[in-house]
């Protein structure tokens, strides 16, 4: 009966993985509500974590993410460690927590967590601890370059040499994004397109769409940076379709940001609003310096009674 709880823990864990990758975010929740209450501990985990995961991802319901993540940690604090999944389950508990803070502006608590998921996984054996060591690795690189902190790169080099040394080619797109970022805030414009560019390949091989409309984004940012607004505008129109089809709000909302300075004042102005709505919804804190600054620019009025 043991082995049969393992060997569906692993398909439901498979498959959730599988549909989070897709942006199948509500097909996600409805696979995580047929096991919540299950008999098996390890799967109540499994079924709060991708829950919680889900809604981070969407950027939909941030607090209702986050009680189902705190949900999973209250059930692996219970479990204690006996279980060999359990250091992986706190891995993915730790990042996905982690990325709530991110998007609500808490960058040094998501830092935090990010160091305490690659802390769960040292040392365990398993694809799976793999992943949560390399996804751990690149976002600590991504918010300690939101930081300016010198270690940025070093995380990157250590999770790109891990994801092609073990195959882990899923998680190329998302390094290379945050390689990418890296480079362009070197100044270093044509590396940072190699990578945008690799990591979009990649993205597209992958069936990745979340990440197809980051690289484009990225790809956008790259123009930008080379003075080739058209261009940029392209990509960056080309990005935010791709991502209010996932739907993923984050990145819609930041993609609108990056895009309402080069449009006309007309044009920008139901961007702006739908930027704002956005995230006033999801309670991304990260985004609300960008947002005021913008609403000053483009109406005064607004930004005055705000």
């Amino acid at each position: 009966v043991r082995h049969d709880n393992v060997s569906l823990r692993r398909v439901v864990e498979t498959l959730g993985e599988a549909l989070l990758l897709q942006g199948r975010y509500g097909e996600v929740v409805e696979l995580a509500q047929a096991y919540t209450d299950h008999a098996q501990p390890d799967l109540r985990i499994s079924a709060e974590f991708m829950w919680g995961a889900a809604l981070s991802l969407e950027g939909l319901a941030l607090d209702e993410a986050a009680r189902h993540l705190g949900n999973a940690e209250t059930l692996l604090r219970e479990q204690g460690l006996e279980a060999g999944a359990v250091p992986v389950q706190v891995a993915q508990v730790h990042f996905e927590l982690g990325n709530i803070d991110a998007q609500q502006g808490r960058l040094s608590q998501a830092i935090e967590r990010y160091r305490r998921a690659l802390e769960a996984t040292r040392g365990a054996p398993g694809d799976a601890a793999l992943r949560s060591q390399i996804l751990a690795h690149n976002n600590l690189a991504y918010h300690l370059h939101l930081l300016r902190d010198p270690q940025a790169f070093d995380h990157v080099q250590q999770g790109l040499a891990l994801a092609q040394e073990k195959g882990m080619l899923t998680l190329l797109p998302y390094l290379l994004s945050t390689l990418g970022e890296l480079h362009l805030a070197q100044g270093d414009l044509q590396a940072a397109e190699t990578a945008f560019r690799q990591g979009l390949v990649h993205a597209q091989r992958l069936a990745q769409p979340e990440r197809i409309a980051g690289l484009t984004a990225n790809l956008g940012l790259a123009a930008l940076a080379q003075g080739q607004t058209e261009l940029a505008v392209h990509r960056f129109s080309t990005a935010l379709a791709q991502a209010d089809a996932v739907p993923n709000r984050f990145l819609a909302a930041q993609i609108r940001l990056w895009l309402i300075p080069l449009l006309p004042i007309e044009a920008a102005r139901p961007h702006l609003e739908a930027a704002r709505a956005a995230i006033e919804a999801g309670g991304f804190g990260r985004l609300r310096d960008d947002l005021a600054a913008l609403t000053a620019r483009l109406d005064p009025a607004t930004a005055a009674t705000g």
